[in-house]
């Protein structure tokens, strides 16, 4: 069946995203320039952000000189088996809001599968509000998925360096490693582990493999590497550092398809598309919706007035 008009807004699965999926731009089913904040409690339209970002793509992290990236600093050139050292307590990192850094599991050697680790912030700190946390568990779920797709954005150049990319073919004696990844959604809004939003804390889960030149640590660059991934944090998992206006209405969409699925049974319907939906992908392995980039003779779904139901 099809979706009227005042119920169509924003529908992930079928209004036009931008960039993102799970191909290597934008990496989160949005272009991730329309999640940055430019002043105000809506944000700007990030386009010069964007801009920045690619004229810069060696910034440096701005955070620096935590008690993690001293520890770091102090273990370079060491057995690369001494990263294990890192497990246990959480540790602290100053200067960033209360937020911790915890090792789960530690990978022995740097030809091995990527160290896990989770960031956690204090929801205090954090300031999602809590009709997003608890009030549904379908706003829960919409919640970490728009953090993921920022959280993913983000490592993938949102703060002026790829963070996905890991160094390579310099031989065995070569730096290796460094890439810190989270699990990219792709276009569908599914309930994942990958971001935790509890009324106690926001947690991210990621995979980092710690770099090594041969197999002796790369302390210097492990610091440098954690330091990026906390100026990621404070661009995804702090509500002011967001596009407010868009997490809203992307936790609507998801409501209101939530919604209109629960009533088909009963209306003797097995799906709906919205009106003004865009239908055709990019390609056949790209599942992102189409542009009139792509084809300027795009045409939007718009059901005949007789085939139409309205759901609300």
């Amino acid at each position: 069946s099809v979706l009227p008009k005042p119920l169509r807004s924003f529908f992930p699965h079928s209004a036009p995203m931008g960039k993102g999926g799970k191909g290597k731009v934008g990496g989160g089913g949005y272009p991730w320039w329309e999640h940055l904040k430019k002043g105000g409690k809506k944000g700007g339209d990030g386009q010069d952000s964007y801009d920045a970002a690619l004229a810069a793509p060696s910034a440096r992290p701005k955070t620096s000189g935590t008690t993690l990236q001293k520890k770091l600093e102090s273990l370079e050139n060491a057995s690369y088996p001494v990263y294990k050292d890192l497990m246990g307590a959480p540790w602290e990192m100053e200067g960033c809001g209360g937020c911790q850094i915890i090792f789960d599991r530690v990978q022995g050697d740097p030809y091995a599968p990527a160290s896990w680790v989770h960031v956690r912030l204090p929801s205090s700190i954090a300031n999602f509000p809590k009709e997003y946390v608890s009030k549904s568990r379908v706003r829960n779920v919409a919640l970490c998925d728009f953090i993921t797709r920022v959280l993913a954005d983000m490592l993938r150049g949102g703060t002026g360096v790829d963070w996905t990319q890991t160094v390579s073919g310099g031989g065995w004696s070569g730096s290796k490693g460094g890439d810190v990844t989270v699990e990219a959604p792709g276009q569908y809004v599914l309930a994942r582990t990958s971001v935790v939003a509890t009324t106690e804390f926001v947690e991210a889960r990621l995979t980092i493999s710690l770099p090594a030149r041969g197999r002796s640590v790369e302390g210097y660059r492990a610091a440098e590497i954690i330091g990026g991934l906390m100026d990621v944090v404070k661009k995804s998992l702090h509500f002011d550092a967001l596009n407010q206006d868009a997490l809203r209405k992307h936790i609507l969409s998801v409501e209101d398809q939530e919604a209109a699925r629960s009533q088909l049974q009963e209306l003797g319907l097995v799906a709906f598309v919205a009106n003004g939906s865009v239908l055709p992908r990019k390609s056949g392995v790209d599942g992102r919706p189409m542009t009139t980039t792509d084809d300027p003779n795009l045409v939007l779904f718009e059901s005949p007035p007789s085939l139409a139901v309205e759901i609300t």
